[in-house]
This record gives C-alpha cells, structure tokens and sequence, in this order.
C-alpha cells in the first residue's frame, strides 16, 4: 500500500514550484513519510515518492532563502 504521506510529499514538492513556502510543507511530509515507511517492514511503499518531495523542498527553501537574502540586501 503506498503511504499518503508519500504521495502529500510530492505534490507539495511540485506545487512548492508555484508557492514556495509549500517547500516546508514537502520536506516535513517526506521526513515523516520515511520514517513510517522504514517501520512498516515492507507493508507501505512510496520511499521514492517520499525522497523526491524531501528534494524538491529543499532546493525550494534553498531558492527562498538565496531570493530573501539577495532581495535584502539592495
């Protein structure tokens, strides 16, 4: 059975391209999602769906805070 949180993870991921703030949203669902998946032993799949909205979140905080940072400084 594929975890949903998983699945949350990597619309949040591809939505955060849209709404970067949606980047946290991702990178906290794909934590999660990998420890729930890593526990099931075997009976929840998704890790790969997991890792890709753990990603995207990630490179989305990344561009926020190098657009905060570049915007602050002028």
């Amino acid at each position: 059975m594929k975890d949903r949180k998983a699945v949350a993870a990597l619309v949040f991921g591809i939505l955060g391209l849209l709404v970067p703030i949606l980047g946290v949203v991702a990178l906290g669902f794909g934590y999660t999602s990998r420890k729930s998946i890593k526990a099931s032993q075997g009976l929840l799949v998704g890790a790969g769906m997991a890792k890709a909205g753990m990603i995207l979140g990630a490179i989305e905080i990344a561009l926020m805070i190098l657009f905060v940072s570049l915007g602050g400084s002028s």
